[in-house]
């Protein structure tokens, strides 16, 4: 899986469940991951040791943009 390769991982609006991640999720946890999504309790649901950021992604995605200005 190349996500196990990854040093930083950005998670946006995706709930990190089985589908996405597979049975295994050891490698995962080895990992930066920050996870955008507008509702807490997605955040560090199934997947534990993200970085939460609680936001709207259109929100978020214009933050980013204003500030690569």
């Amino acid at each position: 899986i190349y996500t196990m390769r990854c040093d930083v991982l950005l998670v946006l609006g995706s709930r990190l469940d089985l589908r996405q991640t597979g049975a295994v999720t050891g490698p995962f946890e080895q990992r930066t991951i920050i996870h955008v999504d507008c509702e807490q309790a997605e955040i560090n649901n199934r997947i534990q040791g993200c970085h939460p950021v609680v936001a709207d992604l259109r929100d978020f995605i214009g933050g980013m943009i204003e500030r690569s200005q």
